[in-house]
Formats: structure tokens, C-alpha cells, sequence
């Protein structure tokens, strides 16, 4: 009810959720751009905690699924920062640790590119 009434205060976890399930089906364009769309929903409804979600998961599922480490660091990164803003200094500790391995990618690198597309 909440979703088909557009309330600001749902969309956003909706679009999360469809990522999720977009991902699980397999359909990685469809993941992909609802995985930015959610992340664009957050931080214009002002979520920061769901901003910080979504931007993780999205890194997850690049670096998962995609293949694509480079875009993936660029997510947790940005993960990272809404997690800081947040204070949730332990998540942070949690993702530095656990994605130390990865290496670190410039700040201008293109993430707008399609999903399967060779820089």
C-alpha cells in the first residue's frame, strides 16, 4: 500500500528490495539500474542508513556477480562515506577489514558504463 501510494518513506527500501530481487534473477541490467536508483532515492529522502545499505550492497553484487572490482570499490567507498557521516564508526571498521584486499581505484573512474561493457 505504501509503495503504490509513492511515500517517500518506502520508496527508496522498495527500490532496494526490486534491486535484490533483480540481482537474484539474474537480470543484471535491471539490478544494476535499480541498485542506482535506490541510492539516488536515499540521499534525496535524506535516509543516510539506507544510502549506506544500498551503496554496500551495490558493491557487493559488482564485485560478486559482475565482476567488476573497480566500480565495486568505487560503492564501498561511497558506502563508507555515508557510514562515517552516519557515526557508524564499527561498520566501517567491519568493511575496511573485510574488502582491505581490494585494491583502491582513482576517484574519477567512470561508473556509468553498461553492465558487461570492457573499459
Amino acid at each position: 500500500k505504501w509503495v503504490k501510494t509513492s511515500n517517500p518513506n518506502v520508496t527508496h527500501t522498495s527500490a532496494i528490495l526490486e534491486a535484490e530481487q533483480f540481482a537474484l534473477a539474474g537480470a543484471k541490467e535491471k539490478a544494476c539500474q535499480t541498485y542506482e536508483a535506490s541510492i539516488t532515492l536515499s540521499i534525496r529522502g535524506g535516509m543516510l542508513p539506507d544510502a549506506a545499505l544500498a551503496n554496500e550492497r551495490y558493491g557487493e553484487y559488482l564485485l560478486n556477480e559482475i565482476k567488476d572490482n573497480d566500480r565495486a570499490v568505487y560503492y564501498f567507498r561511497k558506502a563508507l562515506n555515508c557510514y562515517e557521516d552516519w557515526g557508524a564508526m564499527a561498520k566501517v571498521t567491519q568493511m575496511n577489514s573485510k574488502y582491505s584486499h581490494l585494491q583502491t581505484v582513482p576517484d574519477n573512474i567512470e561508473i556509468c558504463q553498461s553492465v558487461g561493457q570492457a573499459d
